[in-house]
């Protein structure tokens, strides 16, 4: 068959177009993606192996999108994703150090299934692209989640072939070096990925266009917390700045407090003042498919206020009660008043109930109606006469200055040696009350430079008589053979106690009473690790303790005046006191058992026998030098 003219022209001109258009196809531009990047759920399952929980695969999607579209848009500039922060308040054990590390190994997928990483950001071409990972502590997360992140990194086939397409000829040697630093891992196309501290002065200076914060909510103390919120935001500036609306953050933590930094900026979000953030709670037994309640059943009958922080998820009041099971101050004590062992043994007999009570016996000879101290001549609290310092033991105490209204606590305590190990054991506990000197009349003093000898005084005062404080602590070793290796004294107030301490050769050093503290007496409470003798005046005071702001205080009652006071907790600090520093002796030296011999040149000069330490001002830390030096 034979073509006519008309039709030859026609396929003369359509051959012309093709190749005019096969010129335009040449000349375009080549898509932001050579590969389209797998969601999450999908890229921990064919990539890591580990696919999601269902509830960790649902939230996440929630948060990050379940799409293949939607992963284009992670890090996308118009429109930016609905969120850009997420908050995973999962309680402990609910895989958190795993979505922490496989969501950074996901990032690094999202970022190398561009062409042009920077391009597509719109990034300066000088600049790098940093993800970063915080934690309270480097070796937190250096030893957990950022050891994990490198295993799945060296171990990835995926990230070793678009290696050898950038033409690295050893991928596998390649991402050896890249991950020898401790906390550093470098990447093609300027991908950094760094393990960094919560602290303000090393968040500055990245180009963040990812972060990740682990146990955010562990900062819960005012100044952490403050600083941890000051990375928060620094990190949010970073990557607004660099990345305008393509950043993305994730925080992933069990709460503490309704204070602690994260459930601070929850509650921004819940007030529209933080729209970018997404929010999830779940328990533990809600998350992980194979635990239930009962799994830590023991947990919540041992430590409910702080197992339902942990595990369920549910932070602390900002203002609650301290022992929230005060029930064990009694049901663990060593010994104890009659009539709180009866109010907590119900139906226990008389014998049982008289076992209990007399396991440690009150070493004070004679209470008043309330349950305090009655004083002997001396202003000192009547003892039995068995109570006398053991020979080769050291003993620990703590004095809770009170002058105008307020008491005075005292209490010493020692470490008793066990099979099982060393032992904290809280010897005595009581307080002087304004009222024991209001009115007193004469007091009986003892003359330190001629031993053996007395003389009287009169004392009529509505205030605590520190000179009656101060000669007993002398007392207790001159008379009773105490061997008091540290006495603590909190408040300005102590000053010239101490100063009389430090002249009869007594060591002596500030202490304030703080949470750390607290929460150090708790657990020896709950933790049955402690001897003590729960009497009513003690009990009382613990039971009063509230937290607020994340502080131990005692609750505000109305006087006659209408003014607001605090309650006392005077016994209750010097207890708290004496029982976290055995405490914390028997950690330094169970620590010590295992540690390598120091290097004789690193080893800290002695300290001086009076260590003043504290929040003080200048003009008070000139004067407590002036009362020590003179």
């Amino acid at each position: 068959m034979t073509i006519s003219r008309f039709d030859a022209a026609i396929a003369l001109a359509l051959a012309d177009e093709l190749e005019g258009l096969q010129g335009l196809v040449e000349e375009a531009e080549p898509g932001d993606w050579i590969e389209d990047p797998l969601p999450l759920a999908e890229f921990m399952a064919q990539h890591m192996g580990l696919p999601l929980w269902p509830l960790q695969r649902q939230d996440l999607e929630s948060f990050l999108g379940g799409s293949v579209d939607a992963t284009k848009a992670l890090f996308s500039q118009n429109p930016p994703t609905p969120y850009n922060c997420g908050v995973l308040a999962y309680g402990k054990g609910s895989g958190k150090d795993l979505i922490a590390s496989a969501m950074i190994v996901w990032f690094v997928h999202v970022l190398f299934c561009l062409r042009s990483p920077k391009d597509f950001l719109e990034h300066e071409p000088t600049e790098a692209i940093d993800i970063l990972l915080a934690s309270p502590t480097l070796r937190q997360t250096r030893n957990i989640t950022f050891a994990k992140l490198k295993k799945r990194l060296k171990g990835w086939k995926w990230l070793q072939d678009k290696l050898a397409a950038l033409g690295i000829a050893n991928p596998q040697r390649y991402l050896e070096r890249a991950t020898e630093a401790a906390d550093t891992i470098r990447l093609p196309h300027d991908i950094n990925i760094y393990n960094v501290p919560l602290l303000g002065a090393n968040a500055e200076g990245f180009n963040t266009i990812a972060f990740i914060l682990s146990e955010f909510a562990g900062m819960e103390s005012d100044a952490s917390a403050e600083t941890a919120t000051q990375v928060l935001n620094t990190f949010i500036s970073s990557g607004k700045t660099r990345f305008n609306r393509a950043w993305k953050g994730f925080v992933a933590s069990f709460p503490r407090s309704l204070n602690d930094p994260q459930e601070k900026i929850i509650e921004q979000h819940e007030a529209g003042l933080f729209p970018e953030l997404f929010v999830v709670r779940r328990p533990t037994w809600e998350v992980h498919p194979y635990r239930n309640f009962d799994d830590f059943r023991t947990d919540f009958e041992r430590d409910p206020e702080g197992s339902w922080a942990k595990y369920g998820a549910k932070p602390r009041a900002a203002t609650e009660a301290f022992f929230r099971s005060p029930e064990l101050i009694v049901r663990h004590a060593s010994g104890g008043d009659r009539g709180l062992f009866e109010r907590f043994f119900q139906g226990w007999g008389a014998i049982a109930l008289e076992r209990l009570t007399s396991r440690m016996p009150d070493p004070l000879a004679e209470r008043d109606s309330v349950g305090d101290a009655a004083l002997d001549a001396f202003g000192f609290p009547r003892l039995q006469p068995w109570v006398k310092g053991k020979q080769g033991v050291d003993y620990y105490c703590h004095i809770d200055i009170g002058l105008s209204r307020d008491s005075s606590g005292f209490a010493v305590g020692h470490l008793r040696e066990t099979p099982a190990g060393s032992l904290p054991v809280l010897d005595l506990a009581f307080r002087w009350k304004p009222a024991h000197f209001a009115g007193f009349g004469d007091i009986l003093r003892h003359d330190w430079l001629r031993p053996g000898q007395t003389y009287t005084e009169t004392v009529n005062a509505a205030e605590i008589d520190l000179k009656t404080v101060t000669d007993f602590c002398i007392w207790l070793v001159r008379g009773l053979g105490f061997t008091l290796e540290g006495v603590t004294c909190d408040g300005f107030n102590s000053a010239q106690l101490m100063q009389t301490l430090v002249q009869a050769d007594i060591p002596v050093a500030l202490h304030v009473v703080d949470k750390k503290d607290y929460d150090e007496l708790k657990s020896a409470i709950y933790g049955r690790y402690l001897q003590y003798r729960s009497d009513r005046i003690l009990h009382h005071e613990l039971t009063k303790l509230e937290i607020r702001a994340g502080k131990v205080d005692a609750p505000r009652t109305r006087t006659k005046e209408g003014e607001k006071v605090s309650s006392h907790k005077d016994l209750a600090d010097g207890a708290a006191a004496v029982v976290a520093r055995l405490c914390r002796q028997v950690a330094a030296l169970e620590d010590f058992a295992i540690l390598p011999e120091a290097d004789p040149e690193e080893v800290e000069p002695e300290s001086t026998p009076v260590e003043v330490a504290g929040n003080f001002s200048e003009a008070q830390q000139a004067l407590m030098d002036e009362f020590f030096s003179s």
